[in-house]
């Protein structure tokens, strides 16, 4: 299973600085035009995004590969199982979504530092921890969305299931209609509100941590079948 992990980490290491380019150049617009009317904050936008972008972007290569050159059908000729083949999937996703939380952070503190050198001031400042937790929380949702969409693609192949890959994209652009701003903006003060009033949001994130993980182990067994079953 490492070996089949490895040769997927190969895969990731090849197309991560690309996508990266790609994640900075739809955040900063966002990130920009949010920080000058005062209604977003800075440092969390970027975790949140940039852990979503950054995780589903590598979710779709690594997908993607499977299916040149007959690479999954040949997979399965070697001495692993469909059921090997499956849980290095999922755990190299697992792996892959916690670097982009540290990589989300790291990105939400630079940025909203260099928006405070270049611009002089910033809308909402954030401290490292809340921008932390912010990555965190995307990486909840992320993984959630995940559960449900791998067993899918490991039914229909990643050409198939692509388009439902495209909606947290469409949903990350969504954030700048105001409409929407208005609508997401006053149910993250009021998650905060409740936080502080428990006096921590480790509660909220450890409940839901739990949830994830629930789904994504089920979401794994659950691929595990649909693989060793499927007819190539």
């Amino acid at each position: 299973m490492r070996a089949l992990m490895y040769a997927d980490w190969i895969v990731l290491r090849k197309t991560f600085l690309r996508y990266l380019l790609v994640t900075l150049l739809v955040m900063t617009p966002l990130v920009a035009m949010g920080n000058d009317d005062g209604e977003i904050a800075a440092g969390t936008a970027v975790a949140t995004l940039s852990v979503t972008m950054m995780a589903i972007y590598l979710a779709i290569s690594l997908f993607g590969y499977d299916e040149t050159n007959d690479w999954e059908q040949f997979r399965l000729t070697l001495p692993t199982s469909a059921r090997q083949v499956v849980r290095s999937r999922y755990a190299l996703a697992a792996l892959m979504i916690a670097g982009t939380v540290v990589l989300g952070t790291v990105l939400g503190v630079l940025i909203q530092w260099l928006i405070v050198t270049l611009h002089g001031s910033i809308a909402a400042p954030r401290g490292t921890a809340i921008i932390a937790l912010a990555a965190l929380g995307a990486a909840l949702v992320v993984t959630a969305f995940l559960a449900i969409e791998m067993p899918i693609v490991f039914k229909l192949g990643i050409a198939k299931a692509r388009f439902a890959f495209t909606i947290p994209f469409l949903l990350c652009l969504l954030i700048n209609v105001e409409p929407v701003r208005n609508a997401i903006f006053p149910l993250l003060d009021s998650l905060e509100a409740f936080a502080r009033g428990i006096g921590s949001p480790a509660p909220i994130f450890a409940c839901g941590a739990v949830v994830v993980a629930v789904l994504f182990l089920g979401s794994m067994r659950v691929s595990e079948r649909i693989y060793a079953a499927r007819d190539f």
